[in-house]
């Protein structure tokens, strides 16, 4: 199913065909600490941004075995899967800090900008994918292998690049 024509030179891709891996954190919750390495969970990323400083802190040595399942690289995109789900920010930070099961860390090659596919990711048409997708009440989830079902319209890498600048030129003059 086509949902809106999209140029020639793009193609209607999955998010699990362009992403190179997607997992996500622990599905328990780790003793925290005072200080130590961050954890974050969904309400770490808001309106496409990655917020550390609410974030909840872990003991090198539960970061050292979290990071065997999953260890969020810069460049790598950010989604919320559990509670709010369906807002992605970039990893654009070069702290370390590991994820809650409620975020997921999708790694991409080098074909995809990261900023896209935030921005698209973000987008009312990858956005309602992401509700539909949604399963449970009260502990809603979106499961990584549901996710990897969201379509996302794909332009070449170039041109992806100059809707991010475009939007980043933009973004200012709506928020003032």
């Amino acid at each position: 199913e086509i949902p809106f024509d999209i140029p020639e030179s793009w193609v209607w891709v999955t998010l699990g065909q362009i992403v190179l891996s997607v997992a996500d954190g622990p599905h328990y919750s780790p003793q925290y600490q005072e200080q130590g390495i961050p954890l974050i969970s969904t309400r770490n990323i808001s309106s496409g941004k990655l917020d550390l400083s609410s974030a909840k802190y872990i003991t090198e040595e539960v970061y050292q075995e979290l990071c065997k399942r999953c260890k969020p690289k810069k460049g790598d995109v950010l989604y919320s899967k559990g509670g709010t789900t369906g807002i992605a920010a970039v990893n654009d930070s070069d702290a370390e800090f590991n994820v809650w099961v409620h975020v997921a860390v999708l790694s991409l090659g080098s074909h995809i900008n990261p900023y896209y596919l935030a921005l698209a990711l973000n987008s009312p048409h990858c956005y309602d994918q992401s509700q539909q997708y949604t399963h449970g009440t009260s502990n809603r989830d979106l499961g990584l292998t549901r996710m990897a079902k969201i379509t996302i319209p794909l332009p070449p890498y170039r041109e992806q690049a100059r809707i991010v600048k475009r939007v980043d030129g933009i973004l200012p003059m709506v928020k003032s």
